[in-house]
């Protein structure tokens, strides 16, 4: 097909003539294949005066339910990743709260009172006698362990607590021996 203005050939598939910019009245619209990446756009440069482009060619060709694949194994392996961080941070979150919870001095009903800091130490008070002891908290138990005094050896004892309020409870894991504080 001859453009109508300059005469030069124009093929079917041009919306204007490469020579001249002026409308292919014969275009016709290509399909295009959704898989298919265009090719860069190029100007007419042989004629600076038209800023026309010449038609977009396809020079390659991907498949997709071969990626797809690939895409979804990596999809997966993210989602995976992304929940075993959120499930660790939720753990160390949890323990966090569990020591808050502790933190304070805590009065049982005989004038006892035992005292947990933020550097998991503490201390328990019995009349004028007083132990120190370490701490470590895991899910629910909590595990004090005593240092040697003039009065006692060191002793590790481990306890199920809960914190409702003001009030504290320790149940001994071995014994079953419950005991409840009130926060000071």
């Amino acid at each position: 097909m001859n453009c109508e203005r300059c005469g030069r050939n124009v093929p079917i598939r041009s919306k204007v003539c490469p020579n001249c910019g002026k409308d292919n009245p014969n275009y016709v619209p290509r399909q295009e294949n959704i898989y298919e990446r265009p090719a860069p756009q190029q100007t007419n440069a042989g004629n600076p005066a038209t800023h026309t482009q010449a038609p977009k060619t396809t020079t390659q060709t991907q498949t997709a339910p071969e990626n797809h694949s690939a895409t979804s194994k990596k999809s997966s392996l993210t989602t995976v990743i992304f929940i075993a961080v959120v499930v660790i941070v939720a753990i160390f979150l949890f323990k966090q709260c569990s020591a808050l919870k502790l933190k304070g001095t805590w009065e049982s009903a005989d004038g006892s009172s035992i005292t947990f800091s933020d550097s998991k130490n503490g201390y328990i008070s019995y009349g004028r006698q007083s132990i120190n002891f370490t701490y470590f908290i895991d899910g629910d138990e909590v595990e004090i362990k005593t240092k040697d005094t003039l009065y006692s050896y060191s002793k590790v004892v481990r306890y199920k607590f809960s914190v409702s309020g003001s009030k504290l409870t320790l149940i001994d894991v071995d014994s079953g021996i419950k005991e409840v504080f009130y926060k000071k």
